[in-house]
């Protein structure tokens, strides 16, 4: 029943909308029609959209297991906090943001490589201290 109202107002507050704008002399469905094309124009700008077009531009220059530790990582580190951002909207501290972010998990593994060979390699060769 809650979701009833909810969807009855939603349309009774567009409603509302439509004819502030008619009152204006503004056309309701072409201000719809223009903020869906704003939507798709900014969808097509996505840092994620950008990025992989950079890669398949660059990606054939480079060695195979290059290319797949790059995309592997724009898509690991960056596309889920930036991907559907536009670029135009991308701001130093969001990309800083996410610079530290893999940073981060770069330590995180260089911590765990350094531990694990540590590990492999306490047994080996290892004998009782006189």
């Amino acid at each position: 029943m809650g979701r009833a109202l909810s969807k009855s107002s939603t349309r009774l507050e567009r409603r509302d909308e439509a004819r502030k704008l008619l009152a204006n002399e503004i056309d309701p469905g072409q201000v719809r029609k223009a903020t869906k094309a704003a939507k798709l124009d900014r969808a097509g700008n996505s840092f994620e959209v950008i990025a992989r077009e950079w890669f398949g531009k660059h990606s054939a220059n480079w060695m195979e297991s290059h290319s797949g530790r790059i995309i592997r990582r724009l898509e690991r580190d960056v596309f889920p906090w930036l991907g559907s951002t536009s670029i135009a909207d991308i701001t130093v501290p969001e990309l800083l943001k996410a610079i530290r972010r893999m940073v981060q998990i770069a330590a995180l593994l260089v911590q765990m490589w350094s531990i694990r060979g540590a590990q492999s390699t306490r047994g080996v060769g290892a004998g009782p201290v006189a």
